[in-house]
């Protein structure tokens, strides 16, 4: 309860958006979690289409609403500095849709295309303040499709295992990959450094208590045969 306090004290005397919104749907994906796993094991199945539904629907109607969105927070100093650099990536992605730019992880200032997005807000900049923007300028449609599915399995995963296992270290994966992907939304963290080691450890650790492999080795044992 102390550790809850002191976390919760240090989110609001941060003053950053980001650490603000991220904490908050870290404690939603929490509180869901939670009565996922108190509910019955022939319903769970049942909640986790409802929602998955429930998102996508969330997702459509802020895609349908993106000029309202990005209106209501462009009055925000630091949004509308993450919106320019947004656009000067985009206008270089459609030059190398594909492939992108390679990977580079941190951005070099020194090497071309990044020595020219300095320009923007007069400062350097190590990354696109989003990952998954970041991944589709450095490796193109082709590493960003990779990386989302890579991603949504590993979350789909740990999701499914945090509602069913009572072990605190499956919810503990589950909110891990809460955080890091939330982040990703404002920063590029999870593709470089202890960002990427918490994603690979999640990913491993999902993979390895809800594997496909498990269930074909458990297809392929002999059935044992009854004596009558």
């Amino acid at each position: 309860m102390y550790s809850l306090v002191v976390a919760v004290v240090s989110v609001v005397l941060s003053g950053s958006p980001v650490t603000v919104g991220v904490a908050l749907v870290t404690a939603v994906a929490a509180l869901i979690l939670l009565a996922l796993r108190r509910a019955a094991p022939e319903t769970r199945r049942g909640w986790h289409f409802i929602l998955l539904a429930l998102s996508l629907l969330v997702l459509l109607v802020a895609f349908l609403t993106r000029g309202r969105i990005l209106e209501v927070l462009s009055t925000r100093r630091e949004f509308t500095y993450r919106l320019e650099i947004w656009r000067e990536l985009w206008r270089l992605i459609e030059l190398n849709p594909l492939e992108g730019w390679g990977w580079a992880g941190f951005w070099r200032p020194s090497v071309s295309p990044f020595f020219a997005l300095d320009v923007i807000g007069n400062r350097s900049h190590t990354s696109a303040l989003n990952a998954f923007v970041d991944v589709y300028f450095q490796t193109g449609l082709v590493g960003f499709v990779i990386f989302a599915g890579f991603v949504g399995l590993a979350f789909g995963r740990a999701w499914v295992l945090a509602a069913a296992r009572k072990s605190i270290v499956f919810l503990w994966t589950a909110l891990v990959l809460v955080v890091l992907l939330a982040t990703s939304m404002a920063e590029s963290f999870i593709l470089v450094e202890y960002g990427w080691l918490l994603l690979v450890i999640c990913s491993v650790k999902a993979a390895r208590d809800l594997s496909w492999r498990g269930r074909l080795r458990r297809a392929d044992e002999p059935q044992a045969v009854n004596p009558t």
